[in-house]
């Protein structure tokens, strides 16, 4: 693929702990809390369920999370939504943004006052604003992702820590 195409294509993807993930397919969450932030990008941001407990399961075509689970329809460690990405808040030293009071703020990203100062934790912490919510009709592996290491295309393999741009492996085999 050349860079033009990829560029065009480039995609964002996260990992997000099960119970922000599914706080956000619920659509009780309309902020997602993040240390850093992708500079001049705007565009879809793939979600990567964090692989720990609790787990997020899809049964009868509902989720639903466990603390134990042993059956294999989990989700963690898959890609089952992406969002756009266009527009983000700096958190204040005083736990609020420009647009949204410290409640406000707190309810949108589904965390409680406690949790939000230590993530903040005068660092630079910003919400990120949830807006086309896409949930996938078949859940994504990691590996249908691309990335470029040092100029070679890759497979993903691990879910990035903070942020990596990507794009999607389409019409490629597939038998890893």
């Amino acid at each position: 693929m050349d860079r033009v195409t990829r560029e065009v294509t480039k995609q964002l993807m996260i990992t997000v702990p099960s119970e922000v993930a599914c706080n956000i397919i619920r659509e009780k969450q309309k902020l997602l809390l993040r240390k850093l932030i992708p500079h001049d990008y705007r565009g879809w941001v793939n979600c990567v369920i964090g692989s720990r407990s609790p787990y997020l399961v899809l049964e009868n075509k509902k989720i639903r999370l466990y603390e134990r689970y042993y059956g294999e329809n989990k989700i963690n460690g898959h890609v089952l939504f992406r969002f756009w990405f266009d527009e983000y808040e700096e958190v204040s030293e005083y736990i609020k943004t420009e647009l949204f009071s410290q409640n406000d703020l707190l309810k949108l990203s589904g965390t409680t006052y406690n949790q939000l100062k230590i993530m903040k934790n005068n660092k630079e912490l910003y919400a990120w604003h949830i807006k086309e919510l896409q949930l996938f009709n078949k859940i994504k592996s990691i590996s249908d992702y691309k990335y470029l290491n040092h100029g070679v295309e890759t497979i993903v393999s691990k879910a990035p820590k903070k942020y990596l741009y990507v794009w999607e492996r389409m019409g490629e085999m597939r038998n890893e």
